[in-house]
């Protein structure tokens, strides 16, 4: 119940072929009369929502106006929802500003309706046969009726390459998750009396494609324009019932979360940070002048352990299987924001993806314009790395060899290395077409930005969103991300691309930091990007995991896996102390996550 510790409530339809469960985190109007399931006025109507719908007091006048004059509670998100739909159908999710996952029952239409947020900030996993259907918030319900649980190869091969499995697949065979801008259907085929269900997709990459409306515009009037919707958007998110705080990292994105909210709002904000003692990426320091600067009670948890002492706790809260290092720095802050009382905090999530914030963007574009034909030396520099795979073979390949693809910023693998993963080359052939396949329907896009487009559409749902919702959840906390607020993401991926990337050094996310010169001095916004690493290396050569890592690759437990591989990436790694460190990382916890669930 560590998703929704306030309520626990129930629905059956009268039939009891359908049944609503819902752990409620009661956030906006804490009335008992907004617990879930929510029943419309005339019980046509039935509802279990997870997320905030940040708009809900403009479509709420809305439809008063259009006589919606019965309301059950104050101003619940839920029911405004349940009204929106009355009105205009499944369509009023277009209406909604927010993050949101919901199942409604029409029990007119005798149809249920399974529905996932525009960027995927809120997750949905469902289960499917003929004769039953189920959808959660998290895996692990579903555990209980596949006992005997299987490993997806196909997930296996884009965790390993991408850090998560992608929609809609999941890392267990049967059970899938709904992808970003998306809704399911499910009714009954009378014909047969079976379940049927229909997939669609109403939000997608052609709502977020570069529009016309900053062709017109000024240098100046591009600034001023980023910095009200990003403000409108902050404002929306503070929207709550109970106290909401900020992460503070000390990086740019957060920094300009925490300034223009402590300019909205006159009491005393808290942040929190996570201090790296001693290390060379500890931004602790300019977190502390940033709440110096205006007036923030800054909170810092010294994450100096080693957090794979508790792995199995985190793999409980992590059933869909990724490999963030710091989703375990953010699942320990987010215990401390949830024991020190606040049940909201708003994080900078995104903007690095829609702002071109990595040099791999960069790194990307510079190798395809500077291509070289390296195909000569191809065929056999990947004999050489299949049997020493040593880093200086893969930097051979840049993204402008002929047969590799550009698979996400957070991507730890090479061409030479995605081949040597799995077994099963099938698997690994299909998802490289699934990569390829998306530049090749989307030519539109400009070369530029594809990156940025990319990671849109397959990092943030699979990965980062991934990430904040599970550590925040795990404590009972809801994470909010101002950054992608759908009509922001809009505004800013119409901004041309040079305002985004320049020449020369800390040429990232320029047309940003010209904005954030409005709240910090130049030193401050200018200074080279340090991103959030952790020391790996170190949690792997303590002791004990690494007895495990020896004993798992002995066992040879995961059939698709090419463990001869992963085993010289270990002795790569003691030979050359640190080497190899986010893929052994990777590699362990997809290990622990097998034997935890007890998945063959």
């Amino acid at each position: 119940m560590h998703r929704g510790p306030d309520y626990q409530g129930d629905w059956f339809s009268d039939e009891e072929s359908l049944m609503f469960s819902h752990a409620r985190l009661s956030i906006l109007d804490l009335s008992e009369s907004a617990n879930q399931p929510m029943k419309s006025g005339d019980g046509n109507i039935v509802i279990t929502f997870n997320g905030e719908i940040y708009n809900y007091a403009e479509i709420k006048a809305e439809l008063i106006k259009k006589g919606h004059s019965s309301w059950i509670t104050d101003h619940s998100d839920t029911e405004v929802i349940i009204h929106a739909y009355k009105e205009w159908g499944i369509d009023c999710i277009k209406k909604f500003r927010g993050m949101f996952a919901f199942g409604l029952w029409d029990n007119k239409e005798k149809a249920l309706y399974i529905v996932r947020d525009r960027f995927g900030i809120k997750p949905v996993y469902f289960i499917y046969k003929s004769d039953h259907f189920g959808f959660s918030s998290e895996i692990k319900p579903f555990f209980s009726i596949y006992t005997n649980k299987r490993l997806n190869n196909a997930a296996v091969i884009e965790y390993l390459t991408m850090r998560g499995s992608l929609a809609p697949n999941t890392m267990v065979q049967d059970i899938f998750k709904l992808d970003k801008g998306c809704y399911l259907r499910v009714e009954l085929d009378k014909a047969n009396g079976t379940l049927r269900h229909t997939l669609t997709k109403y939000y997608g990459l052609e709502d977020y494609l570069p529009k016309e409306n900053c062709l017109n515009m000024t240098h100046n009037e591009i600034i001023e324009e980023l910095e009200q919707q990003l403000i409108t958007s902050i404002k929306y998110r503070w929207i709550a019932d109970t106290p909401v705080c900020l992460f503070l990292s000390g990086g740019l994105d957060s920094s300009l979360l925490a300034a223009i909210s402590s300019k909205l709002f006159k009491e005393k904000l808290h942040a929190f940070t996570v201090g790296l003692p001693g290390d060379i990426n500890d931004e602790t320091g300019y977190a502390r002048k940033v709440a110096d600067q205006y007036g923030l009670d800054l909170h810092m948890l010294d994450f100096t352990h080693n957090p794979l002492s508790i792995i199995e706790e985190w793999i409980h809260y992590n059933d869909d299987l990724f490999s963030d290092p710091a989703a375990f720095a953010l699942f320990s802050l987010s215990k401390e924001i949830r024991m020190k009382g606040f049940k909201v905090v708003l994080s900078g999530e995104g903007s690095d993806e829609i702002f071109a914030g990595y040099s791999i963007y960069n790194d990307f574009n510079r190798a395809i314009q500077n291509s070289t034909n390296r195909q000569l030396m191809s065929h056999l520099l990947s004999h050489l790395y299949s049997i020493f795979p040593f880093r200086r073979i893969e930097n051979y390949f840049s993204y402008s060899s002929h047969n590799n693809i550009y698979s996400g910023a957070a991507d730890i693998q090479t061409v030479l290395s995605r081949r040597l993963l799995i077994n099963d080359r099938e698997v690994v052939n299909k998802h490289n077409d699934k990569v390829r396949l998306f530049k090749t329907q989307n030519t539109f896009i400009n070369q530029e930005a594809y990156p940025l487009f990319f990671d849109l559409e397959f990092r943030i749902p699979n990965d980062l969103l991934l990430r904040t919702d599970r550590a925040t959840m795990a404590s009972s906390i809801e994470g909010r991300v101002p950054f992608l607020d759908h009509k922001l993401v809009e505004f800013v991926m119409s901004i041309p691309y040079s305002y985004k990337v320049g020449t020369g050094q800390d040429n990232t996310k320029l047309i940003l930091k010209e904005m954030a010169l409005r709240y910090f001095d130049r030193d401050f916004v200018f200074r080279p990007k340090q991103g959030f690493p952790m020391p790996v290396g170190k949690w792997l050569a303590v002791k004990a995991v690494d007895s495990e890592l020896k004993e798992f690759l002995h066992e040879r437990r995961i059939d698709c896996l090419n463990y001869n591989y992963f085993k010289k990436l270990y002795f790569s790694n003691k030979i050359h102390k640190h080497s190899f460190c986010d893929r052994l990382f990777q590699y362990y916890l997809l290990e622990k996550y097998v034997r935890y669930w007890v998945i063959t």
